[in-house]
Formats: structure tokens, C-alpha cells, sequence
């Protein structure tokens, strides 16, 4: 625990890491006072609101922001917009 009372970032990146597979690259998690701030990047809008749900309903945390990046272009095709 941080002296926050908080998690540690490792134990809580840990955590979202075990829960949510592959599905975030480069995973950070910044403990700020009051909560906790999510980075990284994901292939989907769904993933990055799956990383915030379960920092939320599964951790207990408060995200006081998901800075989570969709990049399409990683190693996956953007939809056809026509």
C-alpha cells in the first residue's frame, strides 16, 4: 500500500494486467491523491472501457483518468469508412 492507502502502481498493474490479458500494451497505472490514472494503449474503444471497469468494480478504485490510447493502426486494420 502507498501511504495514500492506495495500492501500489506495480500491485494494481499487476492486477488489471491478470484481468485483462493482452488486451492493454504498455500498461501504466499513476497513483495520484484521490485515485488512480490509467495509460497505456488498446486496439478498441470496448478495451479501454473494460480497463477502466475493472479498475472500478474489480479494484474498488477511482480512475480520476483513463488516458488509455485506441490506435487502430497496431498490428490491426482500421474499418473501411466507406
Amino acid at each position: 500500500m502507498c501511504n495514500s492507502g492506495l495500492p501500489a502502481p506495480e500491485q494494481v498493474e499487476a492486477l488489471l494486467r491478470e484481468r485483462l490479458g493482452t488486451r492493454v500494451q504498455g500498461l501504466r497505472v499513476l497513483v495520484r491523491e484521490g485515485g488512480v490514472v490509467l495509460q497505456g494503449t488498446v486496439y478498441t474503444w470496448y478495451s479501454k472501457q473494460v480497463a477502466q471497469q475493472v479498475a472500478t468494480q474489480d479494484l474498488r478504485l477511482t480512475v480520476l483518468a483513463n488516458e488509455i490510447e485506441v490506435r487502430w493502426d497496431l498490428g490491426r486494420h482500421a474499418p473501411d469508412p466507406n
